[in-house]
């Protein structure tokens, strides 16, 4: 496996509030599937699946991250 000598270390990625898999953000930011924005906050998702699962209840997942 090749590591970035530019690489994000894990505290500074956002956290999917689905499954708590660290995301880079850089990585999901043009990827609309992979973001969506609630009560003012952008959250992040590891998977279209993750974000499809937040978005059938998001009050729940948005809670979960707080």
């Amino acid at each position: 496996m090749l590591v970035s000598r530019h690489a994000v270390p894990l505290e500074a990625m956002a956290v999917d509030p689905v499954c708590g898999i660290h995301v880079d953000e850089r990585a999901a930011q043009p990827i609309e599937q992979y973001t969506a924005d609630y009560n003012g906050e952008t959250f992040y998702f590891c998977s279209e699946d993750c974000k499809n699962v937040f978005d059938e209840s998001p009050a729940h997942y948005a809670r979960k991250s707080a």
